[in-house]
């Protein structure tokens, strides 16, 4: 296996793009360094560097593992300083994300604060999408992911999921807009709408949500000129833009431009699940299963 020491050798000389000068910063000798970059591609099987060019340059498989073994020691180093706090009798500390179209309810942020108390730790709330809340996951990078299913050409198997809430989907109109009158909508009844949201080609939750129930309904979403996949659509629904389709804890009361009417369709829903890997510590475990009050899916 290599060693943290190679690893850091190796990220030395791609940041400085020289040898003599990755060694002057290490404090060895160039020959050393050369040595174990050398004891590293024997343990690897392949070449980490191309050295029939005159620059520094990763070799394609020399590129890939070096993306990873920088994850690998950026995680080493928070988990390392992680340990020192709690070692110092400091709080532990969760990382925790949400997609946009994913609002965190009152309900999760007081029991996230009554647990946060209850255990003397501190957690930090970001925004990813979901795709990138599968990688930093998987990398450790982030100890829980709430997203929105489907996560298309991801692979779930370090994770563990538990299903959070099922939401109810809106349709997102302007004020004045004539369907904005109705008690209920059909997605058919968009049909002939342009939408400030449409599907990404390689993105699931939301957009793949949206995408299917138009089709379902017989048409491809029309998209307008100004478009947003993030909560900035809801101010483009306001000034007239087009029209959207949100799930429910997207709605926001502060746009008083925009008028959200229930969709009826059986398949009018988006499925949010609380994500994290299945080598999480039983602390971490246990914040989630209090989320959720689930059992994993």
């Amino acid at each position: 296996m290599p060693s943290m020491k190679q690893l850091q050798y190796l990220k030395k000389i791609v940041e400085t793009g020289s040898y003599h000068l990755a060694a002057e910063q290490l404090f060895i000798a160039q020959s050393a360094l050369s040595r174990q970059i050398m004891l590293l591609e024997e343990e690897l099987g392949f070449k980490i560097f191309n050295r029939e060019q005159r620059q520094i340059q990763l070799t394609v498989a020399g590129a890939y593992f070096y993306k990873k073994s920088c994850q690998l020691l950026h995680s080493l180093q928070q988990t390392t300083q992680q340990a020192l706090e709690l070692s110092q009798g400091k709080h532990a500390y969760f990382r925790v994300a949400h997609s946009s179209s994913i609002g965190l309810s009152e309900r999760f942020i007081a029991a996230s604060q009554q647990f946060a108390s209850s255990h003397q730790l501190s957690i930090e709330f970001t925004q990813h999408s979901s795709e990138q809340q599968i990688e930093l996951l998987k990398n450790r990078q982030l100890d829980v992911g709430v997203l929105r299913l489907p996560v298309l050409t991801h692979d779930y198997a370090e994770l563990e999921l538990f299903e959070y809430q099922q939401e109810r989907l809106y349709a997102a109109l302007p004020k004045a807009h004539p369907l904005a009158q109705q008690q209920t909508l059909q997605v058919a009844d968009l049909k002939h709408e342009q939408f400030v949201s449409v599907p990404h080609p390689e993105r699931g939750g939301m957009s793949y949500v949206l995408r299917s129930l138009c089709v379902a309904a017989g048409f491809n979403p029309k998209p307008a000129a100004l478009r947003s996949r993030k909560r900035m659509q809801l101010a483009l629904v306001q000034q007239a833009a087009g029209v959207s389709i949100v799930a429910e804890s997207m709605i926001d009361p502060a746009f008083e431009g925009v008028h959200y009417v229930p969709l009826t369709d059986a398949a009018a829903q988006a499925q949010v699940v609380i994500a994290l890997h299945r080598q999480a510590s039983p602390l971490l475990m246990a914040y989630v299963e209090m989320l959720c009050g689930a059992q994993g899916l």
